[in-house]
């Protein structure tokens, strides 16, 4: 039976289940029909928007770091998740409710006579509410974003073993992988992504889902260039325009760090060009010309754009990053007097970002520390130690 319920049926549905009762006890195409319309307009539809508002907070409220690799999730953050509990919690409540109320197990009188493999199958099902599936995988999600991850795997394999025929047990495989990633469990989760990769009935829409999460299962690993393949199939199968643009930044970034800099430079070029939003526009602009190479151009051109970014009024805040990257050339270029200028007043500029100040003072402790000038270099090596995140790497 489809999940699309007309609104004529609707109307017939809730008329019939008025004068039939409502017990899930009674097995019938018009039992079934009413306990799916109630279950959907009544209890999933307001679970699924509460869940829908949870995550779009996730995405308004979580503040990316630009000076370490993105997230391709921004659920991952765990004190984001803290957030958006009260969203979570009634799309579990209106989840549990629908499938305590509505859930049909009861076995519908059997046809006399030989029966259709398609009739054969409809007899053996477990489950006659056509939204109970979507119930438990919902409830799943849920505890997931908040990070419940115990209770979230229940919900996932619940999905996988009493609904092996529908379509959402590939949704509940996915998630089922998230939960393992967001745990550690890389042993786990690869066995996942295996068997959903070689499942030749996987559907084509979730392809996006699945390369993105193959791609955070290396990522969390710090497997830069295994990722690299699932991110370029992340961007290709991607189903909206703004994870697309992510998952570009994202591939520009380990091409960077990998010293891949014509790659990293084309991928921030393509970021640009997909109008995201200013901060991340800006971000590449500033990553673009920090992935310079002489061998590849003077650097003149960036030097000029970056110049002129700093006239903008719009990048006051952020002039610190654009003095950076500016040292960055400067020093490809061998200009090591102009570079140490530039640190100078990048360190100056960050008032707030003390990431940036850190990096800064970094740069200019680890020119002093080559010349040899130890005194100089202690100095800087000092202040960075002041300013640096203790999580930071090295």
């Amino acid at each position: 039976m489809s999940k699309r319920i007309t609104i004529y049926t609707s109307l017939l549905l809730l008329t019939v289940g008025i004068f039939w009762g409502c017990s899930t006890e009674k097995n019938t195409s018009l039992s079934r029909g009413y306990h799916n319309l109630t279950s959907y307009y009544n209890v999933y539809f307001n679970g699924r928007e509460s869940y829908k508002g949870g995550m779009l907070r996730i995405d308004a409220g979580y503040q990316d770091n630009y000076s370490e690799i993105l997230k391709p999730f921004k659920f991952s953050d765990e004190s984001i998740a803290r957030t958006v509990y009260p969203d979570m919690d009634k799309a579990i409540k209106k989840a549990s409710k629908l499938v305590k109320l509505h859930s049909i197990k009861a076995k519908p009188k059997r046809k006399k006579g030989k029966k259709s493999k398609k009739e054969r199958e409809f007899y053996a099902k477990s489950e006659y509410n056509n939204f109970v599936d979507d119930a438990y995988l919902l409830m799943g999600q849920a505890h997931f974003m908040k990070h419940d991850f115990m209770q979230a795997i229940q919900n996932f394999e619940y999905v996988i073993q009493n609904f092996p025929k529908e379509e959402v047990r590939y949704d509940a495989y996915l998630w089922l992988t998230r939960t393992y990633n967001e745990q550690a469990n890389y042993v786990k989760a690869r066995e996942y992504l295996d068997f959903i990769e070689g499942d030749k009935k996987f559907p084509k829409k979730l392809k996006g889902d699945l390369y993105i999460t193959y791609a955070d299962y290396y990522l969390k690993q710090a497997k830069f260039e295994e990722s690299i393949p699932y991110l370029k199939k992340a961007v290709e199968f991607g189903r909206k325009k703004k994870d697309r643009v992510r998952y570009k930044f994202i591939l520009a970034q380990i091409h960077q760090k990998l010293e891949q800099y014509p790659s990293a430079t084309e991928m921030y070029s393509q970021v640009i060009k997909s109008n995201p939003p200013y901060e991340m526009a800006f971000n590449a602009q500033i990553r673009k010309a920090s992935s310079f190479s002489t061998k590849y151009g003077s650097g003149d051109d960036l030097i000029k754009e970056l110049t002129k970014m700093l006239k903008d009024d719009k990048n006051i805040e952020f002039q610190d990053q654009i003095y950076f990257a500016l040292a960055e050339i400067a020093m490809k270029q061998g200009d090591t007097p102009q570079a140490l200028e530039y640190y100078k007043l990048s360190a100056e500029k960050s008032v707030a970002n003390t990431d940036q100040k850190a990096s800064s003072f970094l740069a200019m402790a680890d020119i002093y520390f080559k010349v040899p000038e130890y005194r100089n270099a202690q100095t800087y090596y000092d202040s960075t130690l002041y300013f640096i995140d203790p999580a930071y790497e090295g």
